[in-house]
């Protein structure tokens, strides 16, 4: 117990800085995607691919497709774990957002995130990362007394 004690601070910064490296991404590209920052355009399935990574897991369905914006030809690609990309096949016809201002940044409309856990694993990161950081402020204001 008094390994724990004395590690929280490293497992706070740890644990709270993955949740941020897996949540940002999904975050910054959610909000290039909103609103009326994002366009709508039809693009083609040319790829799918389903995978397990490990036994027992849920299956990871993977789709690349490319689609035009502006005259030019853009290339999408994305997996999930979402029961939505299942049904696509290749040669089929998927509709896609992308950002105006970065057309490169783009989803198949039919992908939804869960905003609750988005939400939540960005908040969880950021508390984490201060408590860690709190932890180590503490610890080396107590040796500095010492």
């Amino acid at each position: 117990m008094e390994t724990l004690t004395r590690t929280w601070p490293f497992w706070a910064l740890v644990i709270g800085g993955s949740l941020l490296y897996e949540s940002w991404p999904t975050y910054q590209l959610s909000r290039a995607l909103a609103g009326d920052r994002a366009a709508l355009a039809m693009g083609k399935v040319d790829a799918t691919q389903t995978y397990t990574k490990q036994v027992g897991k849920a299956p990871t369905y993977e789709v690349s497709y490319f689609y035009q914006a502006g005259g030019t030809t853009y290339r999408g690609h994305h997996s999930c774990q979402c029961e939505e990309l299942r049904i696509v096949k290749e040669g089929d016809s998927i509709q896609v957002r992308y950002a105006r201002a970065n057309p490169e940044q783009n989803l198949p409309t039919l992908v939804r995130y869960n905003t609750t856990w988005l939400a939540f694993g960005i908040g969880a990161g950021f508390v984490l990362m201060a408590l860690g950081a709190v932890g180590f402020g503490h610890r080396f204001l107590r040796r500095g007394a010492a």
